[in-house]
């Protein structure tokens, strides 16, 4: 009977102090401030490092994970350094055709002679010696006639394709002039020096060979490639050795909202939750 009396005046407590709670003006003062932080507590005070890295394409940026743009600029280093090849070895060939199909009757002169010594290679001339020495003399005259002609032959082709050949320095130097004059139209900064060390970068990054440099070197497009992806190697070390700064995020005001009104069930607190509760309600009714 005593606790059923108890309960009964506990109850009117309880309503009388959520009246209480709810005409009160300020929420400067709550029961969960230690228990429940807010949505700012806990968050990192530094910005995340940025581990992207910024690519330009077709006249667009792109930003990309390091690892890929890694693999981007080794792709496109790897094109221009096969594009460059391959372009130098096709010129090449076709040098070499042109060469050939304008001396193929003299060529084809060296090939029919070169194969009628060989068929007298074949004979036992020791043998032959000693069975006729007249037949032996013979061929062995027809042979020396042969082989006569042939370095002939190849003297002549020879002497054509040293002509050619100065023709054509005569003829690079020529492009490797025009060449420089329009790079020195379309690149403000082009000097020796700076060929210089494009010759530098293509052999010594690029792997090209001192030939395939000069070759480029005739074709300002060839060189204009280049310059690009020396430029481009060089801003992108730069903007890998640039130290990043990481700021440090500013804290975060925590306003309480004067007039808010806090509606908490008793019913819903833990036993010391509720105690502080009720010492407070009790102290108002003090006050």
């Amino acid at each position: 009977m005593s606790e059923e009396i108890e309960f009964a005046e506990v109850e009117p407590e309880v309503q009388e102090a959520e009246q209480d709670i709810n005409q009160d003006e300020t929420t400067e003062e709550t029961l969960y401030d230690d228990d429940q932080p807010t949505d700012e507590e806990g968050r990192d005070d530094s910005v995340e490092e940025d581990d992207s890295e910024e690519l330009e394409f077709d006249g667009k940026a792109f930003k990309l994970p390091k690892d890929i743009a890694e693999g981007v600029k080794s792709m496109r280093k790897d094109y221009t350094e096969k594009t460059m090849t391959l372009a130098e070895q096709r010129k090449s060939f076709e040098l070499e055709a042109k060469f050939h199909n304008e001396n193929i009757n003299d060529i084809a002169k060296v090939v029919s002679l070169n194969e009628q010594i060989n068929q007298y290679d074949q004979v036992d001339w020791n043998g032959l010696s000693e069975t006729d020495p007249v037949l032996w003399q013979k061929l062995f005259s027809q042979r020396a006639l042969l082989e006569r002609q042939r370095n002939q032959m190849v003297q002549e082709v020879t002497h054509k394709k040293q002509l050619r050949t100065s023709e054509l320095q005569q003829e690079m130097a020529k492009q490797i002039e025009a060449s420089d004059t329009v790079l020195k139209r379309e690149i403000k900064e082009w000097s020796p020096d700076l060929k210089a060390k494009l010759s530098n970068y293509a052999t010594n990054k690029l792997g090209f060979t001192a030939d395939e440099f000069q070759g480029a070197s005739a074709d300002p497009r060839q060189m204009k490639m280049l310059y690009f992806a020396h430029v481009g190697e060089q801003m992108l070390a730069k903007q890998a050795n640039k130290p990043k700064i990481v700021q440090s995020a500013k804290p975060v005001t925590n306003l309480t909202a004067k007039g808010a009104k806090v509606t908490r069930d008793p019913t819903q607190m833990s036993d010391a939750e509720f105690a502080a509760w009720r010492r407070k309600t009790i102290q108002k009714r003090g006050t």
